[in-house]
């Protein structure tokens, strides 16, 4: 034994702890990288969302339209022309001072009829009819319709409208279609169970933007009444652009809409829910909450607001192909994507103003099917 024995002695009375700390090291880099890795996983779960459904309901409406009305295609070489549609023009007199009217001094008398020769009913019959002026330049196009064309029966235009510049020659085209209402459920159906899956998928985010506009709610509102200013501005700005580039008529996308409306109490409800309220929130949640924060992060807010803009208008005219158009929609999509940057990026505040403009024209067409003019 010497004297260092005592040193590798076990002493039962002597207790031998050892203790193991963990050290903490906070990566601000890694931790955004991180979250913003999730964002953009999560937004890519709800763009395949809106993929999927909307071919999935597109195609499944396709089959239903076809196996109840495939005979349109072939019926319409059955209907003929009893008529040419043809027009008139005279002086439009004002009848408050009895002279010309200076804004819209030509009246226009559109006239022609069709007869169905075919053995079934056609939901839906058009006459387009497109003016040209004296250089051979489009004045716009009038849709005329008749629902529930039956078998046997005749159509006929007798129709006055007024314009500003002179119609010399008129093209007419006629085109078949199933009932309005049918493409008024399929996109009912199509909208609902985006949102829905929008708000499961991205509840937390939802939640998020709920505390902070009831946190912040005078702000917020304010941002909302800003936006919806800012909305109708902008199309006053986009209607200058279209005067000045000879551009008169009205977007398909927007004639496709009106076609949507009648006086069915139901009808009109169901647009309401899917205009004002459900398509809203799809396309806000897809172009701003989705297109707008991956382009930010890599580039800065101006370029996400330019390309959000400029992508959600040309979506709306591109089944169309009508893309001067775009202009108006394009400039809307600025004035969402300003105004959801300017509300720190609060989804509610850019689908409420997305909400008044679209509940704003839908009550137009409300007003004008019930013969109420402004």
């Amino acid at each position: 034994m010497n004297d260092y024995d005592d040193l590798f002695d076990k002493n039962d009375d002597v207790k031998q702890e050892v203790i193991y700390t963990k050290t903490n090291f906070q990566d601000d880099h890694a931790s955004q990288f991180y979250r913003r890795a999730q964002e953009d996983k999560r937004n890519g779960l709800l763009i395949a969302i809106y993929i999927i459904i909307s071919l999935l309901v597109s195609f499944l409406g396709g089959l239903i339209i076809n196996q109840e009305y495939g005979y349109l295609e072939e019926g319409i070489n059955s209907i003929e022309a009893v008529t040419e549609v043809g027009f008139t023009v005279i002086d439009n007199i004002n009848p408050d001072t009895n002279e010309i009217d200076t804004l819209n001094p030509y009246e226009v008398f559109v006239h022609g009829e069709y007869i169905n020769n075919y053995d079934k009913v056609f939901p839906v019959f058009n006459i387009e009819v497109e003016f040209f002026d004296i250089a051979n330049q489009s004045l716009g196009v009038q849709v005329f319709t008749h629902e529930n064309f039956e078998a046997g029966t005749t159509f006929a235009i007798d129709e006055s409208l007024i314009a500003s510049v002179e119609p010399i020659t008129i093209t007419s085209s006629i085109y078949v279609d199933a009932p309005s209402m049918i493409y008024t459920l399929i996109s009912l159906v199509q909208v609902t169970i985006t949102a829905v899956l929008f708000f499961i998928v991205d509840k937390l985010n939802f939640k998020k933007d709920w505390e902070d506009f009831k946190e912040n709610r005078k702000v917020r509102v304010s941002n909302i009444f800003t936006g919806f200013l800012l909305v109708y501005a902008s199309l006053i700005v986009a209607n200058l652009i279209l005067t000045l580039l000879g551009v008169v008529e009205t977007s398909q996308n927007e004639m496709v809409i009106q076609s949507l409306f009648n006086d069915s109490p139901l009808n009109l409800f169901i647009l309401f829910l899917v205009l004002c309220v459900l398509t809203p929130i799809v396309e806000e949640v897809v172009f701003r909450k989705v297109i707008f924060n991956f382009v930010e992060p890599r580039s800065n807010y101006k370029v996400a607001i330019a390309m959000t803009g400029i992508i959600f208008g040309i979506m709306h005219v591109i089944s169309f192909g009508d893309f001067i158009q775009s202009i108006p929609y394009i400039l809307m999509g600025f004035v969402f994507g300003y105004i959801y940057w300017k509300s720190n990026k609060n989804i509610y505040v850019v689908i409420s103003v997305h909400f008044l403009n679209n509940f704003l024209s839908w009550l137009i067409y409300v007003l004008m099917i019930y013969g109420i003019t402004f």
